[in-house]
């Protein structure tokens, strides 16, 4: 009987199973980047999980040596593919060029040759031969050069990814730090699996209990895909619109610490000398009170800026406060433009007091040139616009009246 359905050879296959089911999930949402990834990963484990169950199945040494090699893309390429994951979901995708990826992807293709084309150089394992251990048959491999320098370089990766993850969680809201956790627990649990095997953890004195570990990891990854929504783009979302927003964005908990901003508040907080890296954890207290904090909308005045602030308390739906949302619209422009129309509306105001002007119908002699005012008496021309304006005359003689009256003798 060349393969036995052993009780590990079982476990290998439900973890394929799981993953391929996985993989079949993300495969239908491929449109988005860290999907995409995903299927790879869950593909890659799947391969990784179901050949080498084959393997432990297996009594035909030389089927086992294929199933060895045929195993091995997906084993090395495993540890790539989680930390191009932790980079897309995390938002680090924008750092990823072709060229890097295919950079990151020297080591398992090399490593991926070497397994295959072992039997000429025994470069990566020094020696294979077959053993048994009850009424198991298995590969005793003698690890060489190239097997350790493939598994610093996962370990490596695996750790980069999961301090992406983590870097990520510090800085995340409370709904998306449940779904890191998934993630980080996803990862761990296969990783710490493998140190215990490399340490000398081995069932039976050969098995490699790293693929059952992915059992734990694909039933971990399914809840978070089918219970908690792991995957939902409204977060995401959220968190880019929240980014984007033009006005400033303030989150405080309940004891005035601020938890969160976005983009222009931490540029605000840059420019009263506050380093954005510290934004998280500062209390407003003492000097440090320059935002409102009571509930309502007010206008307020920040380093010669005029902002419109709406404060409203986040409770939760029992009604306990939980925290404060700070809301800060820059108006400055508006303002300045209220104020310069309040200006020209003054000055107009002031212009009219100072005028007075003559309206209507003035009725006036043909020969004397006298104005009838409004009682019906007729007065001087002067002494009516004087009455009714501010304009003062100062009399003279024109020439023509001049000469009329005092003959064309006069200089």
């Amino acid at each position: 009987m060349v393969l036995s359905l052993n009780p590990y050879t079982l476990a290998m296959l439900a973890a394929g199973v799981i993953a391929g089911l996985l993989a079949g999930y993300a495969w239908q949402r491929r449109s988005r980047p860290e999907m995409l990834v995903f299927f790879w990963l869950m593909l890659a484990v799947g391969l990784w999980s179901i050949t080498y169950g084959l393997e432990i199945g297996s009594t035909d040494f030389k089927l086992m040596k294929v199933l060895l090699a045929i195993s091995y893309p997906g084993i090395a390429a495993v540890p790539v593919l989680w930390l191009l994951f932790a980079m897309i979901y995390c938002r680090h995708g924008d750092r990823l060029s072709p060229g890097k990826i295919s950079l990151l992807f020297i080591i398992p293709v090399v490593t991926i040759a070497a397994v295959a084309t072992n039997d000429f150089h025994n470069l990566f394992y020094l020696k294979v031969t077959q053993h048994a251990s009850g009424a198991y048959r298995y590969q005793a491999l003698q690890n060489g050069p190239l097997w350790w320098l493939n598994l610093g370089y996962s370990h490596l990766v695996v750790i980069t990814g999961m301090l992406i993850f983590a870097r990520r969680f510090m800085h995340a809201a409370n709904q998306e730090r449940r779904r890191i956790l998934v993630f980080l627990s996803g990862a761990m649990l296969p990783f710490a699996v493998n140190i215990a095997y490399v340490a000398g953890f081995k069932p039976h004195g050969f098995i490699d209990t790293t693929p059952m570990a992915f059992v734990g990891m694909g039933v971990i990854l399914a809840f978070a895909v089918f219970r908690i929504n792991v995957f939902d783009v409204t977060q995401p979302a959220l968190d880019v619109l929240f980014e984007h927003m033009p006005d400033a964005i303030f989150i405080l908990d309940t004891q005035k610490q601020i938890v969160r901003t976005n983009l222009p508040a931490r540029l605000l907080l840059a420019e009263r000398g506050l380093s954005t890296d510290s934004r998280h954890g500062m209390v407003l207290t003492g000097d440090n009170i320059f935002l409102p904090v009571l509930p309502g909308e007010t206008d307020c005045n920040i380093d010669k800026r005029f902002y419109h602030s709406i404060v409203s308390v986040v409770a939760t739906t029992a009604g306990e406060a939980i925290g404060t949302l700070i809301v800060l619209r820059d108006i400055s422009a508006r303002k300045q433009a209220e104020l310069e129309k309040e200006l020209t509306i003054k000055q107009l105001r002031q212009a009219l007091a100072e005028i007075k002007s003559l309206q209507g119908i003035i009725p006036i002699c043909a020969s004397c040139k006298k104005i009838r005012n409004d009682k019906g008496y007729w007065e001087q021309v002067e002494a009516y616009v004087s009455k009714h304006t501010d304009a003062v005359f100062t009399h003279g003689i024109c020439p023509e009246c001049m000469k009329s009256i005092y003959g064309s003798d006069v200089c």
